[in-house]
């Protein structure tokens, strides 16, 4: 047998059960069949167990048992059998069983697999798991499951709440019974669910349906009816050619396809490949093909609503398009004597109001920002009102950071010279955009695990190795405060902001004698926070030293990565219980009454300490591997896209196990360029993130030593970027010393322009 110091009941194993003959008396097929069971795999239980059946199958009786199963124990466990019949003498098979489990499988381990037995619950195992897990785990706590009831109670106690409310112990006369009701529980669940999928894909495919027929019988033109020819020639288009009757017809018939004419599908749903929007024009802009429309879908001029022309006057406009297209240049192009070339390929730009053809491009063409002039390759398009789109393939070779909420915009010229400027004056007239958001179903990998980004959490988080745990001082009495005055919009804000913590079960009516107010914080999107003021009980906490890690350490792990995926928790500390002894120690006071928290709350001292510790255990096997966590921002890294496919994959799994979820609006997938923990990080190193520069840029010259101290807390926070941080703050931190003088002096000014400037061009 394998040594008994191992402190984990599974791994205790049998170290030598090999062939041979009885002796002693014994019956040699005894010793033979007892032989046979060799599973170095096996538990020390499971190997009794075995033994156990084959002694039965050979009708072994209980006083001859004992001899043919030591008589096959080698190495160390011969040794102790041979100690034990030293010193105890004959023993019956019960007696030794007992002896065997005492010493083979050590009492702190069989007590730490009882415990793990007690707290057992399903959660994302399937049924058949839960029940190999319940059996496994059961043979640790015989005292506890020696009886049916008992058994039944054992195994409901573990169980899914939506599996729990339908069964009940008093309902099953046997276990048996019982493992036949919940499979066919768990069977009637996923039929239920897989007819709602259904449902729903059968409502979103009539949504598109609906979507589709009103696009397409609604009066607009169709793509590609510019004058100018497609692409598929066809030597006789007037037999497609329909009359007005027969085309009123097909236009309306529900059952053919708008794309190949084809009946029993629709557009959406053609297995015919899309065209390329280009191929709505010729190949050659100085020798156009003559080519006519494909199928029995009419096609009608944009200008004039009338039959398409026929393939020689086609020819004709297309033949003479460019040299149009030149007489309806820009008038800022003609101003500067800008010249345009013919595109190889004429584009289709798809804007709000119509396709444009574009016929014409021009290289090279010079572009002032702030003193820098940058080069574009643009394509020219009739547009009123906008003089020179800068798209979004330009943004990314200039490193383009646009900052809606500020309305700034960063750039970096090819010499490495940075630019940023304001966007002061809004435009005159409304721009209509199309925006495609991006969906879940869009990202790959990600789409696997729509569980995980759930639009809500969907209830109390299940139970953890880990709670919130809040210590106090000793003697530190119970600390109540009345209720903040609230305006009127924010007392309709908390009752509804109450009612929605009560349906997720994250708060309860509380009579605990603590008491913290109440107040609304503002955030980026104008909606509004509750906070609680724990400002009071965090004074008595005696505090978590668990500690967070370090930004510059997480960014040393980066070296060599390439691409990049960020995953942001939804309310990541709503996802982790309270203590229930310490839940009355988060009660809070309002106007509509008194509540406790049963989740953790934001603004409680040791709260990041808590989480950062729940986070490192369930990644411990990722960590600088190929994941970096600070509290509930994750970031996963790879140097290739193979690589950050697996890795990705492993980190949603085991967001997936441990029943965490993510907000995906604020997550981001397959980057290589990200901001994470206000650092913009690519292949090349760790820079600033301008977002968050652009605080310390525009902040006033201090007045007071507080203002002194929160620039200098906020530029500290990049203090590896800039070298001699210290050195250059000096006069500025000499401001902060107990019963100094405020007085902003030229070497303080000084300090705080440098500091500016340094972090304007700071580079990792």
């Amino acid at each position: 047998m394998a040594s008994h110091n191992s402190g984990n009941a599974d791994n205790v194993v049998p170290e030598a059960v090999a062939e041979g003959q009885g002796d002693n008396g014994q019956p040699a097929a005894a010793a033979a069949a007892v032989a046979a069971v060799q599973n170095p795999t096996a538990t020390a239980y499971d190997w009794i167990k075995t033994i156990e059946r084959k002694l039965e199958i050979i009708n072994c009786d209980e006083p001859t048992k004992v001899a043919p199963a030591t008589h096959q124990l080698r190495g160390h466990a011969a040794r102790w059998e041979s100690y034990r019949e030293a010193h105890r003498g004959q023993v019956t098979w019960e007696g030794f069983l007992e002896d065997f489990r005492k010493y083979h499988v050590p009492e702190a381990a069989r007590d730490l697999k009882a415990e793990e037995f007690r707290k057992l619950k399903q959660n994302t195992m399937t049924m058949q798991e839960y029940i190999e897990k319940f059996t496994t785990l059961s043979r640790y706590a015989p005292e506890e499951v020696n009886t049916d009831p008992k058994k039944c109670k054992c195994f409901i106690r573990g169980l899914n709440p939506e599996i729990k409310s339908i069964v009940h112990s008093n309902e099953a006369p046997s276990f048996a019974t019982l493992i036949n009701r919940v499979i066919q529980i768990e069977e009637d669940k996923r039929e239920e669910k897989s007819q709602l999928k259904r449902k729903f894909m059968e409502i979103k495919s009539q949504r598109q349906e609906r979507r589709f027929r009103q696009k397409s019988f609604g009066g607009q033109v169709s793509r590609g009816s510019y004058g100018v020819p497609p692409r598929n020639t066809i030597s006789n288009p007037s037999r497609f050619a329909p009359t007005q009757s027969s085309y009123q017809t097909q236009q309306y018939d529900p059952r053919t396809c708008f794309k190949c004419g084809k009946p029993g599908h629709f557009q959406f749903s053609c297995p015919q490949p899309m065209r390329p929007a280009a191929s709505t024009f010729s190949n050659s802009v100085n020798g156009p093909k003559q080519t006519s429309a494909t199928g029995n879908r009419p096609a009608t001029s944009t200008q004039s609503g009338k039959p398409p022309l026929p393939p020689a006057n086609r020819a004709r406009i297309n033949h003479v398009e460019a040299r149009e297209a030149r007489r309806e240049l820009p008038v800022w192009l003609s101003k500067h004597n800008i010249p345009t070339i013919p595109l190889k390929k004429p584009l289709l730009t798809r804007t709000p109001g119509a396709d444009i053809p574009c016929q014409l491009g021009c290289d090279g063409v010079q572009i002032l920002l702030r003193g820098v002039v940058f080069t574009a390759n643009l394509i020219v398009i009739k547009s009123q009102d906008i003089d020179v789109i800068l798209g979004m393939n330009w943004l990314s070779s200039h490193q383009g950071v646009i900052t809606c909420r500020n309305k700034t915009v960063h750039l970096v010229h090819p010499d490495g010279t940075r630019v940023f400027f304001h966007v002061d004056k809004p435009t005159r007239n409304p721009m209509n955009f199309h925006v495609q958001i991006q969906t879940i179903h869009d990202v790959p990998i990600t789409r696997e695990y729509p569980d995980v980004f759930p639009d809500e959490l969907p209830g109390m988080p299940p139970d953890r190795d880990i709670e919130f745990i809040i210590d106090l001082y000793p003697g530190t009495p119970p600390i109540a405060k009345r209720p903040y005055r609230m305006s009127s919009k924010e007392l309709v804000e908390l009752k509804e902001q109450l009612r929605d913590l009560q349906e997720k079960g994250f708060v309860r009516p509380s009579s605990s004698p603590w008491g913290a107010p109440v107040l609304f914080v503002s955030k980026k999107d104008g909606s509004m926070r509750m906070c609680i003021d724990y400002r009071s009980l965090n004074e008595m906490t005696i505090k978590n030293k668990y500690p967070l890690p370090r930004i510059d350490d997480l960014f040393d792990q980066l070296k060599g990565a390439k691409y990049f995926s960020k995953i942001d928790l939804r309310s990541g500390y709503h996802q982790l219980k309270i203590r229930e002894e310490d839940i009355h120690k988060t009660a809070f006071v309002t106007r509509y009454g008194q509540y406790e928290f049963t989740v953790m709350p934001f603004g409680l001292t040791n709260a990041p300490a808590y989480f950062m510790n729940l986070m490192n255990k369930i990644f411990m096997d990722e960590l600088d591997k190929h994941v970096i966590v600070f509290i509930d921002d994750i970031l996963v890294y790879s140097k290739t896209i193979e690589e950050h496919e697996e890795h990705l994959r492993k980190v949603l799994e085991k967001l997936r196990s441990h029943r965490l979820y993510a907000k995906f609006s604020k997550c981001e997938f397959w980057l290589e360029r990200i901001s994470y923990l206000g650092h913009i990080i690519t292949a090349e190193g760790v820079t600033v993130d301008p977002e968050k520069v652009e605080a310390v840029m525009e902040w006033p010259q201090p007045t007071n030593v507080s203002e002194v101290r929160s620039f200098i807390g906020l530029a500290g926070f990049y203090r590896r970027f800039i070298g001699g941080f210290a050195k250059i703050a000096k006069p500025m931190t000499a401001l902060q010393k107990k019963g100094a003088r405020f007085e902003w002096t030229e070497a303080c000014e000084k300090s705080f322009q440098e500091l500016k400037a340094k972090l304007t061009s700071a580079q990792s």
